[in-house]
C-alpha cells in the first residue's frame, strides 16, 4: 500500500509540473502574440496611445495613423499642466529602428514636427530684497 501511495503522489508531482509548464508556455506564447499585436498593428499603437492619454494628465492625442514599428503619425497633440505649460502640434511623426532595444539603444531615424507652439508657465515675480541701513564703519 505504501508503494501505490507513492505512486499516485509522484503522478500528482509530475501532473501539477507538466501543468506549470504548460500554463507558464501559454502565457508567454500571449505575452509575445500580445507584444506583437501591439507594436505592428494600427489598432495596437492607437491602443497604446489611448492608454498614454489616460495616464498622463493634460495629454490629448486626436488621430493615430500606422504603427510602433514601420512609423507612426500623431495629429492633434496638445499637452498642459496646472504651471501654465502648454504645447500643441498639429502633427508628429516618429520613425525608430525598434530592433536597437534589443542593444539597449533607442534609435529614432526620423522625428517631424509641423506647426507647433509652446507656452511657458509665467516666471513667479521676483522679489527686491529689503534696503540695508547704510554701514557705518566710523564707530
Amino acid at each position: 500500500m505504501a508503494a501505490a501511495n507513492q505512486g499516485s503522489r509522484s503522478r500528482i508531482l509530475v501532473r501539477s509540473v507538466q501543468t506549470l509548464g504548460w500554463l507558464l508556455g501559454g502565457g508567454m506564447i500571449a505575452l509575445l502574440v500580445g507584444l506583437i499585436w501591439l507594436t505592428t498593428t494600427q489598432a495596437g499603437s492607437r491602443w497604446a496611445i489611448t492608454q498614454a492619454t489616460t495616464a498622463v494628465a493634460g495629454l490629448t492625442i486626436q488621430s493615430v495613423q500606422g504603427s510602433f514599428a514601420s512609423g507612426l503619425e500623431l495629429g492633434q497633440i496638445q499637452y498642459h499642466d496646472a504651471t501654465g505649460l502648454a504645447v500643441t502640434v498639429q502633427a508628429a511623426s516618429l520613425q525608430w529602428d525598434w530592433r536597437q532595444l534589443l542593444n539597449g539603444q533607442l534609435e529614432v531615424n526620423q522625428l517631424g514636427l509641423h506647426t507647433g507652439q509652446i507656452t511657458l508657465p509665467k516666471a513667479p515675480p521676483t522679489r527686491t530684497p529689503a534696503a540695508s541701513p547704510p554701514l557705518n564703519l566710523a564707530q
